[in-house]
């Protein structure tokens, strides 16, 4: 466990090295680890170290949204009951505002790393909301001829997640 906890460190270490090396116009060729764990990096090609990170970055947050989406669609079922989606929709929302809110606000300032923007978005946001939950509910509405849920499902969901969307932009272009 203490070489993977290494590894991380050496990986953690790579990317504060490669952003003084990106300052500088130079990029990251390779990554070693010397005896002391302390990374050892040669400024000549970048484009892998960022690969890497916004791997780890899209890994970690992914974990991170699925976690969050079980929570709070749970939550919101307690609350509202089955009737209807309410958990697909509460994620769905929620998630068409977050995105629209780190999407413009981090492409208008410095605030979040490419990389980091990238996990938000294709990690978190991507494990967080769900558009093949709310196709298979909707669906299955349809299926016991619960046309009028099935209807509300969809306007909802589209209408919804739109405006909160738009929120989003509108706010993160405040920043």
């Amino acid at each position: 466990m203490l070489n993977i906890y290494s590894k991380f460190y050496a990986c953690a270490q790579e990317a504060v090295f490669a952003c003084s090396c990106i300052d500088k116009g130079m990029a990251v060729d390779s990554l070693d680890v010397d005896a002391d764990n302390d990374a050892v990096v040669d400024c000549e090609d970048m484009g892998r170290m960022g690969q890497k990170m916004q791997l780890l970055y899209i890994g970690i947050c992914g974990a991170l949204g699925c976690m969050s989406r079980y929570l709070v669609s749970g939550w919101t079922y307690s609350l509202f009951g089955r009737s209807l989606p309410y958990g697909t929709l509460a994620v769905n929302v929620i998630g068409s505002f977050l995105l629209g809110l780190v999407m413009e606000g981090s492409l208008r300032s410095s605030l979040l790393s490419p990389e980091l923007r990238m996990g938000i978005t294709v990690g978190f946001m991507g494990g967080f909301t769900t558009f093949s939950t709310f196709s298979f509910e909707t669906y299955r509405l349809l299926e016991e001829g619960s046309l009028l849920q099935a209807g509300a499902n969809v306007l909802l969901n589209v209408v919804v997640c739109l405006v909160f969307a738009a929120l989003g932009i509108f706010l993160g272009r405040q920043v």
